[in-house]
């Protein structure tokens, strides 16, 4: 009786066990089958040929002084010690949001991340990936072939308030 009573049992769990498992899994492909796919992508290019004049908006990743003084025109200056702190957390991503909305940007962009660190370049084309903006672009050749490009001039600083809502 015993072993009869225990088959039972291991029997009636193991049914519930599928039962339950079974309404998961169904559940989950309703969800993914009528949501829509998300699409973000990052990626790297070093070649001057491979740039379109109109089609990015350029982050300076360097320090806001370098930034400013010899930078490349209209480029947006988000340096990477914005993401960082003394703590050394990284910011949430409600703060990365809002310092991404007070350069302007709502993530629908295509950004172009440039850098003469590539730790810094990096950082900061990961953050704004994170944060979800739609297309990532890091520049890993040398900043005067974007000045020849782009022209040199001044960086733009970000506000203190946000100009759009980064979403």
């Amino acid at each position: 009786r015993r072993r009869l009573s225990r088959q039972g049992n291991l029997e009636a769990v193991d049914s519930a066990f599928t039962f339950v498992s079974m309404r998961r899994i169904t559940t989950l492909l309703v969800i993914f089958l009528f949501t829509q796919p998300a699409y973000a992508s990052i990626k790297l290019i070093d070649q001057r040929h491979a740039l379109q004049r109109d089609s990015y908006r350029l982050i300076d990743a360097r320090s806001l002084d370098t930034c400013v003084e010899t930078g490349v025109k209209s480029a947006l200056c988000l340096p990477a010690a914005s993401f960082t702190s003394d703590s050394a957390y990284l910011p949430s991503f409600y703060h990365s949001n809002w310092l991404l909305g007070t350069l302007g940007l709502d993530g629908s962009e295509t950004v172009l991340v440039f850098s003469d660190n590539a730790a810094e370049r990096h950082l900061v084309a990961g953050m704004m990936y994170l944060a979800g903006q739609q297309a990532v672009t890091i520049w890993s050749g040398k900043i005067e072939a974007l000045q020849r490009v782009f022209g040199a001039g001044k960086g733009v600083p970000r506000g203190m308030i946000r100009k759009s809502v980064f979403s």
